[in-house]
Parts: structure tokens; sequence; C-alpha cells
């Protein structure tokens, strides 16, 4: 069920946390190594419908929550053919280990990964861009889920490999921890 009604309870930041992730989701899929042309159609729509809306749909806005919500639905279709890359593979430890909300943890890890796949994304949506999109959304400061350099190597060495390596750029163990360095 896609129902904008259904989100109307929803607090700020659950909803950011979520439509950053199905942004992610979608760019994920346009880059990954598992994606089809199917999984590609889909994703484009997705990033078109999440990058327009998000804004809007955190601050409430009923159409533009249902417009976001429709491209979370494709981009859930894109990403289960595809299967997500490195965003998420890095994202699972900041979640599980430092409760730091799905989403969020997906989005931080956003820009370092487009910077090391040079990506070039559809609407100019660039790495500085999307550091952009997480102030303006009022994203919280990395620094405030406790996270130090001293848990980088476990953070490193708890990366799920299958969706490491779905990533379209290999990453080496240096580059995962320059990669959660930049984080901090």
């Amino acid at each position: 069920i896609v129902d904008p009604y259904l989100w109307q309870s929803v607090s700020r930041q659950v909803s950011c946390a979520s439509g950053l992730d199905a942004l992610c989701q979608a760019i994920e899929s346009l880059w990954a190594r598992g994606g089809t042309d199917e999984s590609r159609v889909y994703a484009t729509e997705a990033l078109d419908l999440a990058w327009r809306n998000l804004r809007r749909a955190v601050d409430g806005d009923r159409e533009a929550r249902a417009k976001l919500m429709e491209g979370a639905h494709l981009a859930g279709k894109a990403i289960a053919i595809s299967k997500t890359t490195a965003c998420h593979a890095l994202s699972y430890g900041l979640t599980s280990r430092f409760g730091v909300p799905h989403g969020l943890a997906v989005a931080y890890t956003m820009p370092a990964l487009m910077r090391h796949n040079a990506f070039v994304l559809p609407h100019g949506i660039t790495a500085d861009a999307f550091e952009a999109l997480l102030v303006e959304l009022g994203a919280p400061d990395f620094a405030s889920f406790g996270v130090v350099e001293a848990d980088v190597p476990a953070l490193a060495a708890g990366v799920d490999p299958e969706r490491l390596g779905n990533n379209p750029v290999p990453l080496s163990p240096d580059d995962i921890s320059a990669i959660y360095k930049s984080l901090l």
C-alpha cells in the first residue's frame, strides 16, 4: 500500500531518514554492477521523484509526500533487481553499533562514494549537491552519534562484502577506512 495519508503522523526525522534511504537506493541502483535495463528505468524515475520532492515532503507537503512515496516504491523495485552497493554495505555497522538511523547512515556515506565512483547523476546531482541537501534537511551532524576514529577499524572489518562487491569501483580496506574517517 502506497498511501501518503499513512505518512501524516510520521516525525520529520523519520521522514528525512526514510526519504534519504529511497534516494540512495535509486542512486545505488543506477550504478550497481547488478543493474539491468529494467532496474535503471525504475531507478531513474525514482531519482527524479525523490530529488524533486524530498525537501517539501520532509516539511509535510502532502503532494510532495505522495510523489516521494511513488519514488520510494520505484526505488524499492529497482534495488530488488540490482541490489545495494557500498553505501549500504558501509551503513550497517553505523546503524547497529551507533544507532544512526538507517537512511541517514546510508546518506552520510553517499557523497564520498559518489566521488569514489566518479559517477555523474542526472539533474546535475553532485556529491557537493548531496552534502548541501543533508544540511538543508537539517540532518544531525554525524559527530552527534559518538563515532570516533578508534571505531574505524571495527567498522571497516564489519562491512558487508556481498554488497561491497556490487559497487562499480572496487574499494580497498584503506578506501573503506578513509570513507569512515571522512565522516568524523
